[in-house]
């Protein structure tokens, strides 16, 4: 993920991939590639607010929301289509080396009722 905290619109230029998980219990590896460049219109933003915290002072929080699609396969067929993957979270640590929130993923099959799932995400700053 790339991110450019001095841009005015879409700061963030990312992609997913090598996603893992449990389907039915068994461990799934889930191929394909999710980016903001498939994601047009979709949300892309880094957000700051400036709180006094008692006892430290004023500091500010910065965060990301970001949008990413494309489409996924995994060998279960269970969570397979076009997908769209939100994330939305806060930068921790020094200089914001770090940053972690929760992760909404829609699934649109093929055939069936469409799949949401979620969890959580982290990235560490290279």
């Amino acid at each position: 993920m790339a991110i450019n905290f001095d841009a005015n619109s879409d700061p963030i230029d990312a992609s997913v991939d090598n996603l893992q998980g449990e389907i039915d219990g068994t461990q799934t590896t889930i191929s394909g590639t999710l980016s903001t460049a498939n994601a047009t219109n979709q949300v892309n933003a880094i957000s700051a607010t400036n709180v006094n915290i008692p006892g430290q002072g004023p500091v500010t929080i910065t965060g990301l929301s970001v949008g990413l699609e494309g489409t996924l396969s995994d060998p279960t067929g269970t969570l397979s289509g076009e997908a769209l993957m939100t994330l939305q979270g806060n930068f921790v640590g020094t200089n914001g080396a770090s940053v972690f929130g929760a992760n909404g993923v829609g699934i649109r099959p093929s055939s069936g009722a469409n799949i949401i799932t979620g969890g959580t995400f982290y990235g560490n700053q290279d």
